[in-house]
């Protein structure tokens, strides 16, 4: 019973961040329920969903009913405050991601992947492990690395940034000096 509270505030609160009115007790809830002949467990996001007529006016009696999930979908009309309310809920979920999750997200990296590139010393200790022996003053040594590691070519650049910051390259600094004009980091701004 206390899962079917919980699930009966969260619609409250989910109605009042799109704007729609909720003017259901628990008590008419669970008689809703009961008229549906469904179980609390079958109220989920892809079991049966507390619909309105038409997805129009206030979750009251007589305006909403227990319907499967896809019919209230192809009945959904989507608005901005809807909108608004989903993102609220994605950026709540990616806030729980554990910190695995976020490192296999930020992974990506890039134009297409996003990712905050948030990673410990720890773990950027064991990438740089994995391709150390990788001269980075070499043209392409970014892409080869990107290769190996599974992520973008603009994320190894960041990442080389990273490794300089942790002395872990400092072995490069003579050579990177040499390989160029003007003494700046030609080899971690370069596109290649």
């Amino acid at each position: 019973m206390a899962n079917l509270y919980h699930k009966f505030l969260n619609k409250k609160n989910n109605a009042a961040k799109e704007g729609i009115g909720f003017y259901l007790t628990f008590t008419e809830l669970c008689s809703l329920l009961e008229e549906a002949q469904i179980c609390e467990d079958d109220w989920s996001n892809t079991g049966y969903h507390l619909a309105r007529y038409n997805d129009v006016g206030d979750y009251k009696i007589g305006n909403c009913r227990f319907i499967p999930y896809r019919d209230n979908i192809s009945e959904k009309k989507i608005s901005e405050a809807s909108i608004k309310a989903a993102k609220i809920n994605i950026k709540k979920a990616l806030v729980s991601l554990t910190e695995d999750q976020k490192f296999e997200r930020n992974k990506k990296g890039g134009k297409k992947g996003g990712g905050s590139n948030k990673v410990t010393d720890n773990e950027l200790i064991a990438l740089y492990e994995k391709v150390s022996q990788i001269d980075f003053n070499k043209w392409g040594s970014k892409g080869v690395a990107a290769k190996i590691l599974g992520c973008s070519h603009t994320q190894i650049v960041r990442l080389l940034k990273k490794w300089k910051n942790l002395g872990l390259i400092e072995e490069y600094k003579n050579r990177k000096l040499a390989c160029s004009s003007n003494g700046q980091d030609n080899w971690l701004s370069s596109s290649r």
